[in-house]
């Protein structure tokens, strides 16, 4: 019965030295796409997402967590995307998030909408259904640390904070 238990585990040094190597990647910064390709082109499965999950907070401290979580944290940006696009939608909020982490912000608050209502019934929007998968792209997934769906003040369910990694300065 213990080897059915144990069956999946792996020794702690082997976890250990993949945790830090995961650690240590830089950002990729990925080319510009350009205008006649979709965003929908790059589409990967949910289970290639490397990001941490909706309302996870691993790696971050207690209190920092719990003021991210209840939006009390300073926002150091805030960027609509409801009513574009999403193909203008992707472009702007990569480029949005990649400009605040280079200025060393920490706290996003990103507006996606709620979706459309059509025959009184609200209908998932679909920026708000790709922000997970574009957040979780290789140019971005390394500097995103957190991310959780926005308090009722800054727009519920149809907008969400991201929590920006500290920039690190390599050469300094």
């Amino acid at each position: 019965m213990w080897e059915y238990v144990t069956r999946g585990d792996e020794p702690l040094a082997e976890i250990r030295s993949r945790k830090s190597e995961i650690g240590n990647q830089k950002p990729v910064r990925l080319p510009v796409i350009p205008p006649d390709v979709s965003s929908s082109d790059f589409w990967f499965p949910a289970s290639d997402f490397c990001l941490p999950p909706l309302g996870a907070y691993a790696g971050i401290d207690r209190n920092t967590a719990e003021r991210f979580r209840k939006g009390e944290m300073e926002m150091d940006g805030t960027i609509d995307l409801h009513g574009m696009s999403r193909e203008k939608a992707h472009v702007a909020l990569s480029g949005f998030i990649r400009h605040h982490y280079d200025r060393g912000s920490r706290c996003l608050l990103v507006i996606t909408g709620k979706g459309l209502r059509q025959n009184g019934e609200q209908q998932r929007g679909i920026l708000r259904e790709m922000l997970p998968q574009w957040l979780a792209e290789p140019g971005l997934r390394g500097i995103i640390l957190a991310f959780d769906v926005a308090r009722p003040k800054h727009g519920g369910s149809g907008a969400y904070y991201i929590l920006l990694r500290r920039a690190r300065n390599d050469g300094a």
